[in-house]
């Protein structure tokens, strides 16, 4: 049976940023989610957030906040992977990763220099291999990594046993990915999926485009043109899938009715794919 797991991405609170930790929490036990994943840090040190690297409270008071809303800690993202973010940095978000009780990280890439991301993926996977932990690459179109080709050289030239990959079906969709593509990797190297829906577009948007419609514009599964039914075909049959659904028409929603939201059509969409499934087979 798969796991589903909320996004912290569905809170976005533009133009402020993620909803804090503890919110995406309690959010996602409202709606009935039992698995949760969260962001403990702005994308650089120096952006504003909610401090919970390095902060004993802050981590104690997550754990014991999921541990009493019966939410499992999913996956953890901290700094983006940017060349000028120290080593040290990410090892800091590791430690607080593993304290959390988390086994999986995803790595946000800018690093144009694909040969040098993947020393420093061996560098940290080998760190991370010391707490259990798994490191999940994220392609996406406006990042250093812009697609699941260059991400698996990445992951495969670093020759990292608990390096794999997150596929988020907006970035395959609008880096000209296709379901077919993440049927070709090792199942095991796909550590999540995350799912969501857009519409079809004739001509590439703008990078800033693209980063906009990833953090305040996706649609709900079903109501867009993505391939979504290929794509759970193609992915292992009991990997765990994350809607990632943020939008900005549901700013001033109370967080709860947004993941509630959330929760009903994530549902909703994959007893449709169950139905069709047992059609096609």
């Amino acid at each position: 049976m798969r796991t589903l797991t909320f996004g912290f991405l569905n809170l976005n609170i533009l133009p402020a940023g993620n909803a804090p930790p503890l919110e995406v929490i309690d959010a996602a036990a409202a709606a009935g989610f039992r698995s949760a994943g969260l962001r403990i840090s702005g994308r650089r040190i120096e952006d504003p957030c909610v401090p919970v690297i390095g902060n004993d409270r802050a981590i104690a008071e997550l754990r014991e906040r999921a541990q009493a809303r019966g939410v499992r800690l999913s996956s953890i993202t901290g700094y983006g992977f940017f060349p000028d973010v120290p080593y040290d940095a990410q090892v800091r978000v590791l430690d607080a990763t593993a304290r959390l009780g988390a086994d999986l990280v995803i790595l946000n890439v800018y690093y144009e220099d694909h040969a040098a991301f993947a020393e420093e993926l061996a560098r940290l996977c080998e760190a991370a291999a010391a707490h259990g932990i798994r490191v999940g690459v994220e392609f996406m179109p406006f990042s250093g990594l812009r697609t699941l080709p260059e991400a698996r050289r990445a992951v495969e030239r670093s020759g990292a046993t608990n390096a794999g990959y997150i596929i988020d079906a907006l970035h395959l969709m609008r880096s000209g990915g296709t379901p077919q593509d993440v049927a070709s990797l090792d199942p095991a190297r796909i550590f999540l999926g995350q799912l969501c829906d857009a519409d079809a577009r004739r001509e590439r948007p703008s990078d800033d485009e693209l980063r906009a419609e990833a953090r305040a514009h996706r649609l709900y599964p079903g109501e867009g043109d993505a391939p979504l039914h290929a794509l759970l075909d193609a992915l292992p049959a009991d990997l765990e899938l994350e809607i990632e659904v943020p939008r900005s028409d549901q700013e001033g929603w109370p967080l709860a009715e947004r993941a509630r939201k959330a929760g009903s059509t994530f549902r909703a969409y994959l007893d449709t794919y169950a139905a069709a499934a047992r059609r096609r087979f």
